[in-house]
């Protein structure tokens, strides 16, 4: 697949199944600038709400692994509401979020350290 940019994209298919199996594009590297290969792996298929879902995703740059993730839920078409991407719910998000952080280090610190 080519897009808009002229940028090239090769999916390879799973010959038993038909399931993509492998994502192959290349990429500028932000630190080098050197065109590096970027390869994303899914394998380990499962049915959700009858759509074939990978449950895992791999992803290796430049010959190294550097992101890997392992579905355990997924859920399609759930209802989300409209205001749930707008900046005064985001900023909430996030106030609650860190709240919940500062909590979690003030209980940590609280506890003993164990005697030697």
């Amino acid at each position: 697949m080519v897009d808009a940019e002229n940028e090239t994209y090769l999916f390879y298919l799973d010959a038993g199944t038909h399931l993509p199996s492998q994502l192959r594009y290349r990429e500028r590297d932000t630190l080098t600038g050197e065109v590096i290969e970027v390869v994303w792996y899914y394998g380990n298929y499962f049915d959700v709400q009858g759509i074939q879902t990978p449950r895992q995703l791999t992803r290796v740059r430049a010959g190294r692994k550097d992101y890997e993730v392992f579905l355990t839920k997924v859920e399609y078409n759930t209802e989300i509401p409209d205001d749930l991407f707008t900046r005064d719910s985001l900023e909430a998000r996030w106030l609650e979020l860190s709240k919940k952080r500062k909590k979690k280090k003030d209980e940590e610190e609280e506890e003993p350290s164990p005697v030697p």
